[in-house]
């Protein structure tokens, strides 16, 4: 499993939390967040937005790519 801190611009990555599981793309990084785009509604928001509430006890963060470390 990864840590938020490793994504990577233009990789692929699905993340559970609180039962709520997204596939997205990291476009850009901020300051201290990452813009992303859900690549099945293509809808861009700030990762921030997946985890104002904490992280859940299904957390789960899976890079897509393949390229986990």
């Amino acid at each position: 499993m990864l840590c938020i801190d490793n994504l990577r611009k233009g990789y692929t990555y699905q993340i559970t939390n609180h039962r709520e599981q997204i596939t997205f793309e990291v476009i850009d990084f901020t300051e201290n967040d990452y813009l992303v785009k859900n690549t099945t509604t293509l809808e861009v928001f700030n990762l921030k937005e997946i985890i104002q509430y904490g992280l859940g006890n299904d957390y789960k963060l899976i890079d897509l790519e393949g390229n986990e470390k």
